[in-house]
C-alpha cells in the first residue's frame, strides 16, 4: 500500500513538474526562426485553391496509332504496365489534373503528377 501511495504522488509530481516546464518554455513546434515562419505564412497563401485540379476517373485511352498521331517522340509521359495491359497517362494531361482514377490488367489504379 504505501509503496502505491508513493509512486502515485511521484507520477502525480512529474506530471505536474511536465506541464510547469511546457509552460515556461511554451510550445515546442514553434519556429525559432522568425523569417521562416514569416516565409511559410507568406507562401502557404499561394497554394491552390481546393479542387483547382479537376480529377480524372476511367479516362478514355488511344490505341497505339492514335497515340502516334497525338503525342510527338519527345513528349513525356507516365506509364502503367500490370498483367499485359499498359497504359500512357501524358505528363501535359497530369499537368492539368494532377491526380486520376482509373484501371490496368483488372486493378483499380491512382496516377499522381
Amino acid at each position: 500500500m504505501r509503496i502505491s501511495r508513493l509512486l502515485s504522488i511521484s507520477l502525480a509530481a512529474l506530471v505536474f513538474s511536465f506541464a510547469a516546464l511546457v509552460a515556461l518554455d511554451g510550445p515546442r513546434h514553434v519556429l525559432a526562426d522568425d523569417s521562416l515562419a514569416e516565409d511559410f505564412r507568406r507562401n502557404a497563401q499561394r497554394a491552390a485553391p481546393r479542387d483547382a485540379f479537376p480529377v480524372f476517373d476511367d479516362p478514355p485511352m488511344a490505341d497505339a496509332a492514335q497515340a502516334d498521331r497525338l503525342l510527338r517522340p519527345d513528349d513525356w509521359i507516365i506509364g502503367v504496365a500490370i498483367g499485359g495491359e499498359a497504359r500512357a497517362y501524358p505528363v501535359a494531361v497530369m499537368g492539368i489534373h494532377e491526380l486520376g482514377n482509373d484501371h490496368c490488367g483488372g486493378v483499380p489504379i491512382a496516377v499522381s503528377w
